[in-house]
This record gives structure tokens, C-alpha cells and sequence, in this order.
């Protein structure tokens, strides 16, 4: 895997499930969620295309249907999260803190 940040590869070893730091340039990052809508309409095309192919048509195509779509899910969800992940830079997770400026005390003055 490597860091869109910096550009290193990161090992296996430093990757958590809960919180990813670059061991190198130590910046947070986050999984990018692939796929949404698109690909959950795709999948269930590709669900029902298949059946009809093999020859389950009518209402006979509901429940084959949806087993083939949970498959080919968890295998796209399978390829997409956990062999080939993407990340990118966490803009929410950050070290820097906002400096605020107080004007000053008007009361010290002599």
C-alpha cells in the first residue's frame, strides 16, 4: 500500500483497522468507500443477467437472484476493501490545532 501523502509504501504490519498513521511522514488516513450506487446496481445486473442466463426466469429469479447478488457483493466488497484498499489523506484527523490571537489586556496597562 502507499501513502497518498508522501508516496512510500506502507507495510502490512503498520496498517490498523481502526486509526492509519504513515509510519513515515505520521499522517492520519482514511479508507476511500469505492462503489456506492453504481455498484450495487451493476452487481444486481450482473445478479440477474446471470441467472437468466443458466435459465431461472419468473418469479423463480427472486431468491437465485439474490444469492448470486450477495455473492458477487461480498466478493466486490472483498476485492475492493481488504486486498486492494485505497486511502487518502484524513482532512477531520489532524495534528494542527487552530492558533487563536487574543487581543491584548487592556486592564495590564499601567
Amino acid at each position: 500500500m502507499i501513502c497518498p501523502n508522501c508516496g512510500r509504501e506502507i507495510q502490512l504490519g503498520n496498517v490498523r483497522p481502526v486509526e492509519l498513521r504513515c509510519p513515515l511522514c505520521n499522517e492520519y488516513l482514511r479508507k476511500v468507500v469505492r462503489g456506492g450506487r453504481i455498484a450495487g446496481i451493476t452487481i444486481l445486473f450482473l445478479a440477474c443477467c446471470l441467472c437468466y442466463a443458466v435459465g431461472v426466469r419468473g418469479v423463480n429469479l427472486l431468491f437465485p437472484g439474490v444469492l448470486v447478488y450477495l455473492f458477487i457483493g461480498a466478493v466486490y466488497h472483498m476485492f475492493t476493501s481488504i486486498y486492494w484498499p485505497k486511502y487518502e489523506k484524513d482532512p477531520t484527523m489532524s495534528d494542527e490545532f487552530p492558533h487563536i490571537v487574543l487581543p491584548p489586556d487592556r486592564l495590564s496597562k499601567p
